[in-house]
């Protein structure tokens, strides 16, 4: 209760639905949509569950996976119908988000079961990328809920920290060896990579949350440092950086902050493992 702060109801995934919390925990967030919240729950047949969002009571359950993935629900409109995707280790899925009926299912192989970001609902396509290379474009149906493979498993963008964002027929996400890249769609074409938001070397993971603002992007790089660049099918061109906060954490042998801001009110708010700060994004 947002007025008390009384817990209204919970679930227990463990006790609930006899479920073992995957390598990197529980990172999907839950996804509203009209009187459900739906979460990615994992275990025999309730990878995806959807709650009453007022009561907690369960009002359906589907899917199975071997283990849970990272990748949270997301709703789009296609094929004349609302879909809800799924991408768990083993499939892409779609369903109807009013009943959990299963509307396709395409395999899909992520290495580790490492599958994060949002499928990237463009046009009539839709893609994913997964750890080591485990790329997947799809086309949807015009006319039903239905999809066919455009190919599979192109050097595209393997997303492993960091959502992709689509612009125009271009997306422009970072990829696991630690570049920002440019791909054209539908065609996979790698238009250019660069490993300047993050540093000047390519790293293993390396990470630079992606915000479009207006013409510009916000990249919050995995330094500390905030950059503001303008991307474009020619390339990346930073436009002013500032460092912000002390990166407290290691990966892979180097410092490192991997949290994506939130922005609100010309500010952005930002923390690492030992503070959160509030910076001042106003023009003066």
């Amino acid at each position: 209760d947002a007025g008390s702060g009384e817990v209204v109801w919970s679930k227990d995934f463990h006790k609930d639905y006899g479920t073992k919390t995957a390598l990197w925990g529980y990172a999907s967030h839950p996804l509203i949509v009209d009187d459900m919240l739906i979460s990615v729950v994992g275990g025999e047949g309730s990878q995806a569950v959807a709650f009453d969002k007022n009561t907690g009571k369960e009002k359906w359950r589907a899917l199975s996976a071997p283990e849970q993935g990272y990748s949270p629900p997301t709703l789009i409109e296609a094929g004349g119908a609302r879909q809800l995707l799924f991408v768990r280790p083993t499939a892409l899925s779609s369903v109807d988000p009013a009943t959990g009926r299963e509307h396709w299912s395409m395999p899909y192989e992520t290495t580790n079961g490492l599958v994060v970001m949002s499928p990237i609902h463009w046009r009539d396509y839709l893609y994913v990328g997964g750890f080591s290379n485990k790329s997947l474009l799809l086309k949807l149906a015009a006319d039903k809920p239905a999809a066919e493979i455009v190919w599979r498993d192109k050097p595209a963008i393997a997303a492993i920290n960091v959502q992709p964002t689509m612009k125009d027929n271009v997306l422009y996400g970072v990829d696991q060896k630690g570049v920002l890249r440019a791909v054209e769609l539908p065609d996979g074409k790698k238009l250019w990579e660069t490993p300047h938001p993050m540093g000047d070397r390519p790293a293993n993971s390396g990470t630079a949350f992606i915000i479009p603002h207006g013409e510009d992007y916000w990249m919050f790089a995995e330094t500390g440092d905030l950059v503001i660049a303008k991307l474009s099918p020619q390339g990346f061109e930073e436009i002013d950086r500032a460092h912000v906060i002390e990166p407290t954490n290691q990966a892979f042998g180097r410092n490192v902050v991997w949290c994506m801001p939130a922005f609100a009110h010309k500010r952005a708010f930002i923390r690492n493992d030992k503070e959160c700060i509030c910076v001042d994004l106003a023009a003066k």
